[in-house]
């Protein structure tokens, strides 16, 4: 039996259990209704298309042979968060407007709808990796609209609970699209022209991620359809929340802000698409050399087949962070919160560190989940302290919604940075020369240490944001507190 084969039947049989361990947990799962359980689902499909298409945006343009290679890469991964700085705002303004969470997934899942599918049809179009990565942007955004469902129908249960709780959809769509990916990559042809000036046959293989991405989506519409929203907690009492009323408050909200973009801006240069392309790239350029070779054939298909599993390992090490993080904040919500985002920042810092002095696949491939393990630890920490949070003046605008909108410039940033940066030694027609692994040499280093600078930038903000909230902590809102219809508080 070849290699191929075995492959293909370790791949798939992790996704059936993979699916099978979901079911379990679901079922095991008490979230105390239909509903939830509907709406915990439908979070699963719903964000496993942005997924499922989001990781190969990069690799699709290069395969798309556009311009040098990868020196355009950086236009599709960056419109994905400029449409985040529109979108995410814009569903807090929709929501409130339509008084429905319900209503604007819905204008979500139309979106990617038709956006997605032309680059199922013409793979080939640099055009159509644009236009998808809208919907795929439009798709990402829609985060913050679960967060905040979850926590109104859930306003009983501790803030911190219910982002746990957030974390396992998440997680779980991580888990089977990674999956998925590494068994569709296993079963594209041997020896396939995967690099040629003119890739047509892994083209081939690689739009079945957006038709699977697509069957998600209309998945997602049909559950939805189920969901039932309870319009009457949709800006539900506000009593256990904090307001934010002076200026030290909106000072807290503006520097964890601050930390939400360099957060993203992290996540974006080090993990998500960029990481495939890079993991492809050090497999050419430096385990295995091959002297004016173009991606020798036994080098492509090595990666292949595990390269789908890049995101599962970051998924692995968040998994773990995040049950960390909901072990501790449940007991020590105030004590613990900048202890969690110093280890997760130390996670960082490892693997960047790491990255700049040792270059090969399992090394690469082994830090990522040094990435996710911060990642894990520290994104509870934000949404919680966002979701506990309202404005006195207007529901209109959340600080959650705002906090996704930094979220979205720290991923634009991180995007344009990372593959303007990169965009030469990406260029897939070079041949393997020692002035081009130096080349890669110097941008990686530049790129992870500028990184380092950055996450000790968030770490700074972080930390000022919990001594002002220490020294002015935030007196809870009275128990009659609500909004009228044009977004202004009543008592």
């Amino acid at each position: 039996m070849s290699f191929e084969t075995w492959a293909l039947i370790v791949n798939s049989t992790i996704l059936a259990i993979v699916i099978l361990g979901t079911g379990l947990l679901i079922w095991r799962l008490k979230l105390g209704s239909k509903n939830k359980v509907l709406l915990f689902i439908l979070f699963i499909f719903y964000w496993m298309a942005p997924l499922m298409t989001r990781e190969y945006t990069g690799q699709m343009h290069i395969h798309q042979g556009i311009g040098d290679g990868g020196s355009l890469l950086w236009i599709p991964l960056t419109i994905y968060g400029l449409v985040g700085l529109a979108w995410r705002p814009l569903t807090d303004v929709l929501s409130f407007n339509m008084q429905s969470r319900k209503n604007v997934i819905f204008m979500s899942l139309a979106i990617q709808l038709l956006t997605l599918w032309p680059m199922f049809v013409w793979p080939q179009l640099f055009i159509c990796n644009i236009i998808q990565s809208i919907g795929t942007g439009v798709g990402a955004s829609g985060i913050g609209l679960f967060n905040l469902m979850f926590s109104e129908q859930e306003h009983k249960r501790k803030i911190f609970t219910t982002v746990s709780i957030l974390v396992l959809p998440i997680l779980i769509a991580e888990f089977i699209t990674s999956c998925i990916e590494a068994v569709l990559c296993g079963l594209v042809p041997e020896h396939g022209p995967r690099f040629d000036p003119e890739p047509t046959i892994y083209l081939d293989y690689l739009k079945w991620l957006w038709l699977l991405a697509i069957v998600f989506i209309v998945v997602s519409f049909v559950i939805t359809i189920f969901i039932k929203e309870d319009r009457k907690t949709l800006f539900h009492n506000l009593a256990t929340k904090e307001p934010v009323k002076n200026h030290h408050d909106i000072s807290v909200v503006v520097l964890v802000c601050l930390a939400a973009v360099c957060f993203g801006f992290v996540r974006w240069v080090v993990s998500g698409p960029s990481s495939v392309t890079q993991l492809i790239y050090i497999a050419f350029a430096f385990d295995i050399p091959q002297p004016n070779a173009i991606y020798p054939p036994e080098v492509i298909e090595g990666v292949k087949f595990f390269e789908g599993y890049l995101s599962l390992v970051f998924a692995i090490g968040q998994l773990i962070g995040a049950i960390i993080a909901a072990a501790f904040l449940s007991r020590h919500q105030n004590k613990m919160k900048w202890i969690l985002i110093l280890i997760g920042a130390l996670c960082w810092w490892a693997n960047l560190i790491v990255n700049i002095n040792i270059i090969n696949v399992p090394v690469f491939f082994s830090t990522n989940l040094l990435m996710g393990l911060g990642y894990g630890l520290m994104y509870p920490v934000f949404i919680g302290i966002m979701l506990n949070k309202y404005f006195t003046n207007s529901s209109i605008v959340t600080p959650i919604g705002l906090y996704n909108t930094s979220l979205a410039f720290g991923i634009t940033c991180g995007s344009a940075f990372n593959n303007i940066i990169k965009g030469d030694i990406y260029d897939f027609h070079y041949t393997e020369s020692t002035s081009h692994i130096a080349a890669f040499d110097r941008d990686n280093t530049l790129v992870n240490s500028v990184t380092i600078g950055v996450v000790l930038l968030m770490l700074i903000f972080f930390v000022a944001s919990y001594v002002i909230h220490v020294k002015h902590p935030p007196i809870k809102g009275k128990s009659n507190i609500r909004f009228n219809t044009s977004g202004e508080m009543e008592i």
